[in-house]
């Protein structure tokens, strides 16, 4: 009888920061109203800038973006 006491306590125990972790980690989702985005400037690029030479031909995209942080 002892032994089921105590796997009851120690199973209320652990039970008790898994309700803190699954709390903690519904208020930090819900809490994201909006995604952050970069802001990016308009797409007239440098006189200097071209596109590299090395780039792989399976590619279908290359972006450039220039942002607060400088360019991307």
């Amino acid at each position: 009888m002892k032994a089921r006491t105590l796997h009851r306590t120690l199973g209320i125990v652990l039970l008790v920061p898994f309700f803190g972790w699954s709390i903690t980690g519904l208020v930090s989702l819900l809490s994201r109203v909006t995604p952050a985005h970069t802001k990016s400037y308009p797409k007239n690029l440098s006189a200097n800038w071209s596109c590299p030479n090395n780039t792989d031909p399976a590619w279908r995209e290359f972006r450039y973006l220039r942002t607060v942080l400088g360019d991307h």
